[in-house]
């Protein structure tokens, strides 16, 4: 007599098919990341992905936007009386980054033929910007930014900052000490962008 196999229920499923594609994505293979391998890995039939996020790129797009709602939070939420909001926005970047490595595989680092970003994607990703974007503008009312475009200004943050980070989830960051690396390279652009200097 053979146990009866347990069932995910069904308000489960979801979560579990997402918690168990952003695990392989932040530590397994492209290999490793088919339908078959996400369900086995959350416990569910493989009809689970289509059913519950219409196919692969439903559940890439999902995982996109969870990731950009959770770098919009990690940007916005920055003491009052930091005293560089950029700065501080820029090292709670990294954190997100490391903490979310499923996630900015998905946002920036991978390619996927079974997805392309819709409409809402796209405007989660926007938000996340704009609120680096509004980082520049809290830093130039108090003098610490020079005057620019902040958009500009922030692209060239962002470029900087993910390059950085991008390296280093990929194994190919060679400092000694990452965390105060990345901290130099938050003071060369603070102070290339500080009007005072």
């Amino acid at each position: 007599m053979t146990k009866a196999q347990l069932r995910t229920p069904s308000s489960e499923v979801r979560p579990a098919v997402l918690r168990a594609a952003i695990e392989i994505l932040a530590t397994g293979t492209l290999n490793d990341f088919g339908v078959r391998d996400i369900s086995a890995k959350a416990k569910v039939a493989p009809m689970a992905i289509y059913n519950h996020f219409d196919g692969m790129g439903g559940l890439l797009g999902e995982i996109w936007d969870e990731g950009f709602t959770a770098l919009r939070q990690a940007l916005t939420t920055v003491p009052s009386d930091s005293e560089s909001a950029l700065e501080q926005g820029c090292l709670n970047y990294r954190e997100f980054a490391l903490a979310y490595r499923g996630h900015y595989r998905v946002m920036f680092l991978q390619h996927f033929e079974s997805f392309e970003p819709s409409v809402r994607n796209i405007q989660a990703a926007g938000l996340a910007f704009q609120a680096l974007v509004d980082l520049v503008t809290a830093d130039q009312a108090n003098g610490r930014v020079r005057i620019g475009a902040p958009q500009d200004i922030a692209q060239i943050v962002w470029s900087s900052c993910h390059g950085y980070v991008a390296l280093e989830m990929q194994g190919q960051n060679f400092s000694q000490e990452a965390a105060e690396n990345y901290r130099n390279l938050l003071v060369m652009i603070t102070k290339g962008l500080d009007p005072r200097i």
